[in-house]
């Protein structure tokens, strides 16, 4: 049997929210999706990838849309990641395909992947995809913009 995750992340990958809006939005997630394995509250001691699994069809420069090499995007994954503070750093880096600068924060993941301090994750939650309402009132809830993870292993 294969697993899946409903995880909402802040758009900014810094962002913490505060424990009240943690805990608020955790129970909304609890009310919204069905009978999930569980719901929880993740914070990182740094930034994360917060990986979309087997749903990732590719990554894109966000200049020109050509698809980017998944190996090279794996080796600047782990150039990235700075081991003694525990974190993504997410430095601009000059793109091989165009010569633009970005971040691994700023590319087009087709599914969405993305980069957090916080997440809010709900396994296995017999749920498809969140409406634009229920992104709304977690925007609300956790006072910033989201992004939505779906990760299927």
């Amino acid at each position: 049997m294969s697993d899946h995750w409903v995880t909402v992340i802040p758009q900014d990958p810094w962002f913490v929210p505060t424990v009240q809006a943690q805990q608020q939005a955790a129970e909304y997630f609890s009310q919204i999706v069905a009978d999930p394995d569980c719901v929880e509250v993740i914070i990182h001691e740094g930034v994360e990838l917060h990986d979309c699994g087997c749903n990732l069809a590719g990554i894109l420069c966000p200049s020109c849309d050509e698809f980017l090499d998944e190996e090279w995007w794996d080796a600047w994954t782990g150039e990235d990641y700075d081991v003694d503070r525990k974190t993504q750093t997410l430095t601009p880096r000059q793109l091989t395909c165009c010569g633009e600068s970005y971040s691994l924060h700023q590319l087009y993941y087709d599914f969405d992947r993305g980069f957090a301090t916080f997440a809010l994750e709900a396994e296995n939650p017999n749920v498809g995809e969140l409406s634009l309402e229920q992104k709304s009132n977690f925007e609300q809830l956790l006072g910033c913009p989201i992004k939505v993870i779906y990760s299927h292993l």
